[in-house]
């Protein structure tokens, strides 16, 4: 029962359509006993500014952020993690004594995801493919280990040259290229990858029939394929790597991860991943 006592966070994104943030979030804190709910926060972008002050003002203790706002929202926060500078992005909010203090969760989420399913990405060759705010958090992530390089590939050059000239600072000298999306270009990357990341919605329900990787191109040999989209859990690229033998990650460890480490920072409690990667699962398989 929600009372004047009550903590409440919950989640800035327009629309917000049917995160799963809110059942994840939710089960945690009933299942630790806390008086805290998270809610749907749908803001449109024009209004984003008045939306965050009124959060302010009805007392929220933090938030996250959502597309279409995690960049706009960076230069409404009074302060701003090293990571939040670094990607121009932010995901994850504080509110104390009405200060917005900025965090981005997706990175550790990226890492901690990766390693628990099986895959060090220390050392290794990445292909990201999407140059948008996701790849930004991947990026950011395999920035911190050593010896990884990486190559990002987008449709779009202009957003890929923008993501390697932002970026590219984090990492040593010619660690981090791009490539524009093109059959000869996914070609000539298969031939040397580790591990082969999909950082774009392409794939994401209801478009489940979209692939980032071209079907008329050979999956890379051996490399580790991994889907940041986690609706649905087995995406056409998933099951495509999972068909020719290759490793494959979903996406909802990510979601979950980053998750939890929104949650210890709001309330400071160890998060009950294990549950709240429980409660997803059964969400997505019951829609």
């Amino acid at each position: 029962m929600v009372t004047a006592h009550t903590f409440k966070v919950g989640l800035v994104s327009w629309p917000v359509g049917h995160s799963l943030s809110p059942v994840m979030h939710n089960a945690a804190f009933t299942e630790l006993g806390l008086d805290w709910i998270y809610l749907p926060l749908p803001v449109e972008p024009s209004h984003l500014e008045e939306g965050v002050r009124g959060l302010v003002a009805l007392n929220f203790t933090g938030f996250n952020v959502s597309v279409p706002h995690k960049t706009n929202m960076v230069k409404f926060l009074d302060e701003k993690s090293e990571a939040v500078t670094q990607m121009r992005a932010v995901n994850t909010v504080k509110i104390a004594d009405s200060r917005l203090i900025g965090s981005n969760t997706d990175p550790e989420g990226f890492i901690r995801a990766l390693r628990e399913g099986g895959m060090e990405p220390e050392g290794k060759r990445v292909v990201i493919m999407g140059a948008g705010g996701a790849a930004r958090a991947a990026l950011y992530g395999l920035s911190t280990l050593q010896g990884t390089s990486v190559v990002v590939i987008d449709v779009v050059e202009q957003q890929a040259l923008s993501i390697v000239r932002d970026m590219g600072a984090t990492f040593p000298p010619h660690a981090l290229s791009y490539r524009i999306a093109s059959d000869e270009s996914f070609v000539a990357i298969r031939e040397n990858v580790d591990l082969l990341v999909n950082a774009s919605p392409i794939g994401m329900n209801p478009h489940t029939d979209a692939s980032a990787w071209p079907d008329s191109i050979d999956l890379p040999e051996k490399a580790v394929c991994f889907d940041m989209v986690y609706n649905p859990l087995n995406t056409k690229f998933l099951d495509r790597a999972s068909r020719a033998g290759l490793k494959t990650i979903s996406g909802l460890g990510m979601l979950v991860n980053q998750g939890a480490v929104s949650f210890e920072t709001w309330t400071g409690e160890k998060a009950p991943r294990d549950l709240m990667y429980a409660v997803c699962l059964k969400t997505l398989n019951n829609e």
